[in-house]
C-alpha cells in the first residue's frame, strides 16, 4: 500500500452520518483589510493520454508543461509534456530515474532536475538532470541529505534548495543548498520553525517562502520567509487558509497561491478543493471556496501561458486524470 496515502474509505458514509460542516475545518478569519481576488477554474480535460496519478511533480520547460513520474497504482518514472494541456506527448516511459512519487522536480541552469521521492520500498536522495525530458543524468547519488519525500523544494538565488519532507519515521526540517546539483550544503542553523512535511517553497519578492505542512501532531498553516535560507521570519502563524499538506502553491498576478491539499483530524484525513491567495504572506485572501476540479491532494501545479494549471492528484478513494486551469 502506498504510504502516507490518505485513504478516504469511509469519508463518504462518514460524510453522510456527520451534521452539515462537521468535517469542515474551521478557518481563522483573514484580516478586512485583505484583499479578495476571485478566480474561476476551467476543466482542460478529463482524458489525458498521460494516466490519472497522485505524487507527481510539474514543471514548465521550453515552453512546454511537464508531467514527471507519480503513483498510478503502480510508482512510474514516465515523462510527459504538453504545449496546451489537452494533448500530451510521452517523451520517455522509463526515465533513467528509478519510479518514484512524492519527489520534487525544478528547473534550474537550462536544464529539469529531479529529486528524492519514495519508490515503493526506499526514501530517496538522488539527483538527476536532463536537458530534455528524455535523456536523464545522475548528478549525485547521495547528496548529503537524507532520503525523503514531501519535501519543499526551490530554485532561488542561483542555488538548488530543499527543505524538511519525511523518511517513513521522522520529519524533517533541514535545509541545503546547492549551485550546480552535485555539491550539497546544509545549512548550519536549522530554521525555526518546526520539523514537517507536505510543506510548499516559492520564490517571492525576493524571499523563501515555506508555507503550511503537517508537523507532529499538526496541520501547519504557518508562513515562514527567508532572504538567504538562514535568517527565518515567521510572517503568520495561522494563515486563514487553515493547516494543511499535500497542497500546492504557486506565484501569479503578483500573489502566492496556496491550492487544495488535504488534513489530519484524529485518524482520518480530509480532503479540500480551496484556493487562496495573498500578496504579502500575512493576509490571505479566499479565491474559490469550493472549486470544481473537487477535493483533492498530491497533484502538482504550474503557471503557464498566463493562466494556473493544476494537474491530478489523488481524493483519497483513487488516482484523478484531470486537468485544470484557471479562467
Amino acid at each position: 500500500m502506498y504510504p502516507r496515502l490518505k485513504p478516504s474509505v469511509f469519508l463518504l458514509a462518514v460524510l453522510a452520518l456527520l451534521p452539515a460542516g462537521a468535517c469542515k475545518k474551521s478557518y481563522s478569519t483573514a484580516p478586512v483589510s485583505a484583499p479578495v481576488v476571485k478566480v474561476d477554474w476551467v476543466n482542460a480535460t478529463t482524458t489525458a493520454a498521460v494516466s490519472g496519478r497522485t505524487g507527481l511533480s510539474s514543471v514548465v520547460f521550453n515552453n512546454r508543461m511537464w508531467i514527471i513520474a507519480g503513483y498510478t497504482g503502480a510508482w512510474k518514472n514516465d515523462v510527459w509534456s504538453s504545449s496546451d494541456g489537452v494533448q500530451w506527448t510521452q517523451e520517455t516511459a522509463n526515465a533513467g530515474f528509478a519510479p518514484r512519487s512524492r519527489h520534487r522536480s525544478l528547473v534550474f541552469n537550462g536544464k529539469m532536475w529531479v529529486i528524492g521521492g519514495y519508490d515503493g520500498a526506499n526514501y530517496l536522495s538522488d539527483v538527476w538532470s536532463s536537458p530534455d525530458g528524455v535523456n536523464w543524468s545522475l548528478e549525485n547519488a547521495s547528496p548529503g541529505f537524507a532520503g525523503r519525500n514531501e519535501f519543499g523544494a526551490l530554485a532561488f538565488n542561483n542555488r538548488m534548495w530543499v527543505a524538511g519532507g519525511y523518511d517513513g519515521a521522522s520529519d524533517y526540517r533541514d535545509v541545503w543548498s546547492s549551485p550546480d546539483g552535485v555539491t550539497w550544503t546544509k545549512n548550519p542553523v536549522s530554521p525555526a520553525f518546526a520539523p514537517r512535511f507536505g510543506l510548499t517553497m516559492l520564490d517571492f519578492n525576493g524571499r523563501i517562502w515555506v508555507i503550511g505542512g503537517h508537523s507532529p501532531g499538526v496541520n501547519d498553516s504557518d508562513v515562514w520567509s527567508s532572504p538567504d535560507g538562514q535568517n527565518w521570519t515567521q510572517t503568520a502563524s495561522n494563515a486563514a487558509f487553515g493547516g494543511r499538506e499535500g497542497h500546492t502553491s504557486v506565484v501569479f498576478n503578483n500573489r502566492m497561491w496556496v491550492i487544495a491539499g488535504d488534513y489530519e483530524t484524529g485518524t482520518t484525513w480530509y480532503y479540500d478543493s480551496d484556493v487562496w491567495s495573498s500578496p504579502d504572506g500575512v493576509n490571505w485572501s479566499q479565491a474559490t471556496a469550493n472549486a470544481p476540479f473537487g477535493l483533492r491532494a498530491f497533484h502538482s501545479s504550474v503557471v503557464y501561458n498566463g493562466q494556473m494549471w493544476l494537474i491530478d492528484g489523488q481524493n483519497g478513494t483513487y488516482c484523478l486524470n484531470s486537468i485544470w486551469h484557471s479562467n
